[in-house]
């Protein structure tokens, strides 16, 4: 098997031996824009406007698609009136004729944390500082200790089942080690703990000052690849890593959408691709360590040239804000800023903070939407169930935990938490509501575009485009 094949861990400390250029996609999508409900628009049809709400209230459903009123073009942004780019002209129009002003596109996936357990007390949204056990006690849940934690916790799609406990969300004492260290004995809550905002404070700032959705759930009860996976390709089946970079026998545990048997199968599947659709002229990038999400898709890999849209995670800092930045990033944020537990969580919001002055700082910030988000719940609480259907099997798959997710842009509502269910496969829905692409469910049931709430919710292209929003980093423990 190469170093890019089924591997221990998403995130392997060595880099991939993908090269890191990019080049541009494929040809222009064949079908028209689409509106919140999934219905096809007409070429240059306007999106309707959606309802308002604010950080009391949130949003409504996925009708609540955001887009209102008139909005200047990219290029009228800045103060000195120079035309700037040429936005996209993708057959999406704001009610005055406009096309959508967001021309890039960063999808950045940290790691394994739930809502809960980085929001909890957020004002306007859903959470709680009790957790309820399997025995029916209601425990207060304690403040996460400063500095590295002191062991990962079970993540598993056995584990994720357990906590879920059929929908009453009271599992997590029946966990192993999630309340107390295996070799100890004695009682932490690790599983029960939540950052507070003096310890994670900018991603509170970014959450007060941009959008927060607290009803964003993860694809699948399973640990990372899963959520990777899902948030690239718009669905998942695999319970394991994967990659058609694969050589001798090699399988993945899967399961069946239909029928939710797990099974062992090949990997590298024939599947639709969100990337495949870009418009003439958009270009797109995957960066992580490990198996990139894309490298299992049978279509991607027969393109020619498709390794040059791969790169290891350290080169994504030197493309952002260069002309060849491409339109589209999806990075995996790896290492020691990832958050995966027992890491610190201090040196992984610098992290992101650093990423984010970065990306603020470009040229092509006024065309520019951020999306933040975490892979998986990471063996966290989290209070609001999935409300996830049972298998005839009896086995729960989709969807799974909630993560949260920050929307952050020039045209992205100003401290608004956004209500819609949603979950990592709404990420492909708004890249086709964005451009213009076609929705993949037809051609592939499996693929969640047409069924999944939309994030269009957390933009109001009638603002006037948001400043940049500059922090600073901190001095971590």
């Amino acid at each position: 098997m190469t170093a890019l094949g089924l591997c221990l861990g998403w995130f392997a400390l060595s880099g991939c031996s993908t090269r890191a250029s990019v080049t541009g996609s494929g040809g222009a999508a064949d079908a028209g824009p689409r509106d919140a409900g999934g219905t096809p628009l007409d070429a240059g049809h306007a999106l309707d406007a959606g309802g308002g709400g604010n950080a009391d209230g949130g949003s409504g459903g996925a009708a609540d698609a955001g887009v209102a009123g008139s909005a200047g073009s990219a290029g009228e942004a800045g103060e000195s009136g120079d035309a700037g780019p040429q936005v996209v002209d993708n057959g999406v129009r704001l009610p005055d004729g406009r096309v959508i002003p967001i021309k890039y596109l960063v999808v950045l996936i940290k790691e394994n944390h739930t809502f809960d357990s980085l929001f909890t007390g957020f004002p306007g949204a859903t959470s709680s500082p009790t957790a309820t056990l399997s025995t029916g006690k209601v425990v207060e849940r304690p403040v996460a200790p400063d500095g590295p934690l002191n062991r990962d916790l079970c993540h598993s799609h056995s584990c994720a089942r357990r906590l879920y406990n059929k929908g009453a969300m009271n599992g997590i004492d029946t966990v192993g080690g999630a309340l107390e260290a295996p070799d100890a004995g004695a009682p932490d809550n690790l599983a029960l703990i939540r950052y507070s905002e003096a310890q994670i404070p900018n991603y509170w700032q970014y959450a007060r000052q941009f959008v927060l959705a607290d009803h964003f759930f993860t694809s699948t009860f399973s640990n990372s690849f899963a959520g990777h996976f899902a948030t690239t390709s718009g669905f998942n089946v695999a319970l394991g890593n994967t990659t058609c970079d694969c050589t001798g026998t090699c399988t993945v545990p899967q399961y069946d959408p239909v029928t939710c048997v797990i099974s062992d199968q090949p990997p590298c599947w024939d599947y639709p691709s969100v990337v495949l659709n870009l418009p003439s002229g958009l270009t797109w990038a995957e960066y992580g360590n490990g198996s990139p999400t894309l490298m299992s898709n049978q279509r991607v890999v027969a393109q020619p040239g498709h390794e040059s849209h791969f790169g290891p995670f350290a080169t994504l800092q030197t493309v952002i804000g260069t002309k060849a930045q491409p339109n589209l990033i999806f990075a995996h944020v790896a290492g020691g800023v990832s958050e995966h537990p027992p890491s610190d969580i201090c040196p992984g919001e610098n992290y992101s903070v650093q990423l984010l002055n970065q990306i603020m700082n470009s040229p092509q910030w006024p065309e520019t939407a951020v999306l933040l988000s975490w892979d998986d719940w990471g063996g966290f609480y989290d209070s609001v169930s999935p409300e996830t259907p049972a298998c005839a099997t009896g086995d729960y798959m989709s969807p799974g935990f909630r993560v949260p997710l920050l929307v952050i842009s020039p045209y992205a509502k100003q401290g608004f938490v956004l209500k819609t269910k949603t979950e990592q496969a709404s990420v492909v829905r708004l890249i086709e509501d964005l451009w213009g692409l076609p929705r993949m469910h037809d051609e592939d049931p499996r693929i969640h575009d047409t069924t999944v709430g939309s994030l269009l919710g957390a933009f109001d292209f009638s603002q006037k485009p948001r400043p940049p929003l500059l922090l600073k980093t901190r001095t971590c423990n």
